[in-house]
């Protein structure tokens, strides 16, 4: 009886896991994606497998080529954006639970490098990525090379790393779990999965997004034509009268923007707060922000410190953008529905009505909410 390829069956116990995952691979590793091909049911745990081999191929995977391509931080990019991807790709029961795997490895190549041949692994689950390398020395075979390292992945996606692989310390701050654990006020997440301190947004479509629908898309696209600046939206983990966001409410809300848009991940509950981090912003807001912007009651019922937050607003040179919004009644309630701000300096002009003709979409995320938990029987939906 022939004895199992050693590398088949780790396979086959990553997909007896059934964990959703996509796994991308650069210079190494790609036996891994071909063992788990080969495993029955193989499709219930690898949504996806990519292998950017080239500079180019990398650089269209990423959006961007990095300093350098076999390290931990290209590593811990690639797990990001395959994470995204998973996102985009698994079924609504398993989107909590994939993840993105990534390897960039240096194997055995003519004429031989300078430095030793090594590869680097990164598991992201949306939150955090692990990153782990292996050196793999000087003068070796590429081919046992590829076996090792794909050997050692699959290790990996078991929970059960070899005592080899050395587990990268967090050095570089992960400017997402940062926010999330209260340590950094914000991150962008770049359309491309990239998340970075920067750079600060110039227009930034504020809301909880629960969910993303197309009246928020539609805004954002007239808001970036009246002002001619990129639209970013902003997702507020504390906001000052809903209650907090958890990280585990924070992905199901990320995840609809997908390539659509860049995101910002924010803890800062007031638009004061936000012109502080953002001077020269422009937020486009609903009116009943607006009136919310406005309302003493969120400066603890004292005018003087509302004046004094709108003063601040100006000075930091920002401003609102405000769409109108339909009543229950038919009413379509604008910027002339603001109370009267004749007594505080310059307040009127922070803000900017969108004209009803531009924009309106009378698309409530209440009520696509209720439809979402009591959705109307097929024969009744045609």
């Amino acid at each position: 009886m022939t004895e199992p390829n050693p590398i088949d069956t780790l396979a086959s116990r990553v997909v007896a896991r059934a964990m959703p995952m996509t796994i991308v691979v650069a210079g190494g590793a790609s036996g891994a994606i071909a063992a788990l091909l080969r495993q029955p049911g193989a499709s219930r745990t690898l949504l996806d497998a990519q292998i950017p081999y080239s500079q180019q191929a990398l650089a269209t995977y990423l959006g961007h080529l990095p300093q350098s391509i076999c390290s931990p931080d290209t590593a811990r990019l690639l797990a990001w954006r395959a994470w995204t991807n998973a996102r985009q790709l698994a079924n609504i029961d398993q989107k909590s639970n994939c993840f993105g795997v990534s390897c960039t490895a240096a194997l055995a190549t003519q004429p031989a490098r300078r430095g030793a041949d090594r590869a680097h692994f990164a598991l992201c689950d949306g939150l955090v990525s692990q990153v782990f390398t292996l050196e793999l020395g000087r003068g070796g075979e590429r081919a046992t090379q590829e076996d090792h390292v794909s050997t050692h992945l699959l290790q990996l996606l078991l929970n059960q790393p070899d005592q080899n692989l050395q587990k990268q310390p967090d050095s570089t701050p992960d400017a997402l779990g940062e926010v999330l654990a209260g340590n950094r006020l914000w991150c962008h997440v770049h359309a491309n999965g990239r998340i970075s301190d920067s750079p600060a947004p110039g227009l930034v479509i504020s809301g909880s997004f629960n969910p993303l629908h197309a009246g928020h898309v539609r805004l954002a696209r007239v808001a970036q034509k009246r002002t001619g600046l990129q639209a970013v939206f902003e997702l507020t983990l504390t906001n000052a009268d809903k209650p907090d966001l958890t990280g585990s409410q924070l992905l199901p809300r990320m995840q609809p923007f997908g390539r659509l848009a860049a995101v910002v991940i924010s803890r800062i509950s007031t638009f004061e707060a936000k012109a502080m981090a953002w001077p020269g912003a422009t937020f486009v807001v609903g009116i009943d922000t607006a009136l919310r912007v406005v309302d003493p009651r969120f400066y603890g019922s004292n005018r003087a410190n509302m004046a004094k937050a709108l003063e601040n607003l100006r000075n930091s040179g920002c401003r609102f953008l405000v769409a109108g919004r339909a009543t229950e009644n038919g009413n379509f309630r604008t910027i002339t529905d603001l109370p009267n701000l004749s007594d505080i300096p310059g307040a009127k002009e922070l803000f900017e009505g969108i004209p009803e003709e531009e924009f309106r979409l009378d698309l409530s995320s209440t009520t696509i909410r209720e439809g979402l938990k009591n959705p109307v029987p097929p024969d009744l939906a045609s």
